[in-house]
């Protein structure tokens, strides 16, 4: 399953049957880029530029819903849907940079994996 991480709200509750990546084109060593492949698109007439997100090979993105069940704790438990074997983050005109909330969260992973490794 492919994610797209796109930076605006759309009101739907199902899935795309064609998962294909409908890409404009595909621009190389952009400055400032997260990725030497930046990708071009455009969603409902706005511009959009992309990346495709990796995370380390000790962690696999999972689509998390909430389960409904309402719990005297404060807590909602959640429930775990599909594995994603892929997802690209978008922004709006600019490509996404690793000082972006959700590439910098991931450099943690990456992190993490490095300092806990055992070699």
């Amino acid at each position: 399953m492919i994610a797209h991480w796109m930076p605006c709200k759309i009101e739907a509750n199902g899935m795309k049957v064609n998962s294909e990546l409908q890409c404009l084109e595909t621009l190389n060593n952009e400055s400032g880029a997260l990725s030497n492949h930046v990708l071009v698109s455009n969603f409902r007439g706005r511009p959009l530029r992309g990346v495709q997100l990796s995370f380390p090979d000790s962690y696999s993105p999972v689509v998390v819903h909430h389960s409904g069940i309402v719990s005297d704790v404060g807590t909602e438990p959640i429930k775990f849907g599909a594995k994603l074997d892929k997802i690209f983050l978008w922004n709006l005109s600019t490509p996404p940079t690793s000082s972006d909330p959700i590439p910098l969260s991931l450099t943690w992973l990456h992190l993490a994996s490095i300092l806990h490794s055992s070699s």
